[in-house]
C-alpha cells in the first residue's frame, strides 16, 4: 500500500488525523489506497492493507457507477464486522475518489429504542383510534339488527335482505380494519402518497378531540378546502399525536386551555400550524428540544420530537418550533405539495 508523504505531512493530514471521521482516499490507475487516516485504519482494522483498496474500490464503484466519470458523489449505508458505517464516496478526478466514513451504530440503535419507547407513549391515542375504527361498523350493526328483530313480522322479503346486505357490508369494513391492522407496522419505511389534508386533519381531530376535551382542553380547528400534500399519513399522524401530546402537558395549569389546528399553503408547500397557549419553553431549552431524552417533564422521556423530526425527515418535510414562555407554543410542519387524486 503507497502512501503520499507530501499529503501526509502537509497540515490537511493533521486536520485529518483528529477528525471523528474515517478518510481515505483511493486511486484507480495505481490500484491502491493513497491516503488514510487513523480512524479509517481502526474501522478498517480486520481488513489486510493489501486488499483495502478492492474492499473499498468496490463500494465506490457499485455506488457512482463508471469509474471514469468524475466529480459523482454517493452515500449509502455499509454494514462492516459490528459497525453501521455511513460512506460517503466523492470522484475528485477520473482516477481518485475520496471517501468518508462515519459510525453510526449507536445513533441507530438509539432512534430504534426511542420509536419504540415513543409508540408506546402514544398507545392510549393508537387504541383509541382502533376503538373509534371498529365501534362504527359495531354500532351500526348492532343497531341494524335491532331494528331487523323488532319488526321482524312485519318486514317484507326484500327489506329484510336490504337489512342483512347492510349488516354484511359492515362485516366486511370490520374485516378490511382488522387486515390493515395485522399487516400494520410503525417501523415500515414511509410510504408517501397524495393525501387529502382536510379529511385527514378531521380524521385526526376525531381521533384525539374526546380525550382532550374530557380534560377541559378546547380544540380549534381551521382548514383550507383542497389542499393536498405528498405525506404517509400514518407518519404525518403519529407526529401529530406526539406534538399534540406536548401541547397538551403544556395546558395543565392554564385557564382556558386551547389548542389550534391550522392548515394552509405557504409557496411549495402545506403547513400545519398547531398552537397552544401554554406555558411556554424557555430561550435556554430551545436548543436542547430535538436531543434525545431531553425532557422538562416529570414523567416524560424525550423522545417525541426526536422521533417527529426523524419520521417527517423521511418524507421531506420540516418542522419549527415557535415559543414565548407564559404565551404558548407554535409547532408548524411543512410538507411537499401533492395532487388531487384522479
Amino acid at each position: 500500500m503507497n502512501f503520499d508523504i507530501r499529503v501526509c505531512e502537509s497540515d490537511l493530514w493533521k486536520y485529518l488525523s483528529n477528525i471523528r471521521i474515517g478518510v481515505a482516499r483511493i486511486d484507480f490507475k495505481e490500484q491502491s489506497v493513497t491516503l488514510c487516516n487513523s480512524l479509517s485504519r481502526k474501522m478498517m482494522d480486520s481488513i489486510p492493507a493489501s486488499d483495502w483498496f478492492t474492499y473499498l474500490g468496490g463500494f465506490v464503484s457499485s455506488a457512482d457507477g463508471d469509474e471514469a466519470t468524475p466529480f459523482l458523489g454517493s452515500r449509502k449505508n455499509i454494514v462492516h464486522e459490528n459497525y453501521l458505517l455511513s460512506m460517503h464516496t466523492i470522484r475528485d478526478t477520473d482516477q481518485s475518489a475520496w471517501i468518508f466514513l462515519h459510525d453510526v451504530t449507536d445513533r441507530v440503535r438509539l432512534e430504534s429504542i426511542a420509536e419504540a419507547v415513543n409508540i408506546m407513549d402514544n398507545i392510549g391515542f393508537i387504541f383509541s383510534g382502533i376503538r373509534h375504527e371498529i365501534g362504527n361498523p359495531i354500532n351500526t350493526i348492532k343497531m341494524t339488527m335491532s331494528v331487523l328483530k323488532k319488526n321482524l313480522d312485519n318486514l317484507t322479503r326484500d327489506k329484510i335482505s336490504s337489512y342483512v346486505d347492510r349488516t354484511l357490508e359492515e362485516v366486511l369494513r370490520l374485516e378490511e380494519l382488522l387486515q390493515s391492522l395485522k399487516s400494520y407496522n410503525m417501523f415500515d419505511k414511509p410510504k408517501p402518497r397524495n393525501v387529502n389534508m382536510q379529511a385527514f386533519i378531521n380524521k385526526f381531530i376525531s381521533l384525539v378531540e374526546q380525550d382532550f376535551c374530557t380534560e377541559g382542553v378546547s380544540i380549534k380547528v381551521s382548514t383550507t378546502d383542497d389542499l393536498w400534500a405528498f405525506v404517509d399519513p400514518r407518519g404525518l399522524q403519529q407526529v401529530l399525536l406526539n406534538v399534540s401530546n406536548n401541547a397538551f402537558d403544556a395546558l395543565r395549569v392554564t385557564e382556558n386551555p386551547v389548542i389550534t389546528l391550522t392548515l394552509y399553503r405557504f409557496v411549495n408547500q402545506v403547513c400545519i400550524k398547531l398552537t397552544d397557549n401554554g406555558c411556554g419553553i424557555p430561550d435556554s431549552q430551545m436548543n436542547e428540544l430535538f436531543q434525545p431524552f431531553y425532557t422538562t417533564k416529570a414523567k416524560g422521556t424525550g423522545l417525541g420530537l426526536v422521533i417527529s423530526k426523524k419520521i417527517l425527515r423521511t418524507m421531506n418535510c420540516t418542522i419549527k418550533i415557535h415559543s414565548q414562555p407564559h404565551r404558548g407554543t407554535s409547532v408548524i410542519i411543512g410538507m411537499p405539495l401533492g395532487a388531487p387524486n384522479e
